[in-house]
């Protein structure tokens, strides 16, 4: 395991579950492409996702996934393409962690 992949908060329980869900447990899911082991932390009922379009002004964000299903779709699609990826000098798995960090969490 390399830096990247360590959770940054060792002595936080709370911030702790919250890196794992979204970095530990959402990239294992992501290179399997197995929705199953994320599923559980989404609240379906209440969800509804921003696309950013790798644009740096949230003013030009939208809602791009109205519902947890057009995600799952999407999300499954793209974990699909990303296993096609032949990557050079990193493996997959240290490539999800060195392009994501989240190293503060908020909890109000």
């Amino acid at each position: 395991m390399n830096a990247a992949s360590t959770n940054p908060f060792p002595n936080d329980p709370d911030r702790q579950a919250i890196w794992d869900m979204l970095m530990k447990r959402d990239f294992e899911a992501f290179l399997a492409a197995d929705w199953s082991m994320i599923e559980p932390d989404f609240l379906a009922d209440e969800f509804c996702g921003i696309d950013g379009d790798k644009l740096p002004d949230p003013d030009h964000w939208h809602l791009r996934f109205p519902d947890l299903g057009s995600y799952r779709t999407e999300w499954l699609a793209q974990a699909a393409a990303f296993q096609k990826i032949e990557l050079v000098g990193v493996n997959k798995h240290d490539f999800l962690y060195q392009s994501s960090v989240l190293r503060e969490v908020e909890i109000t």
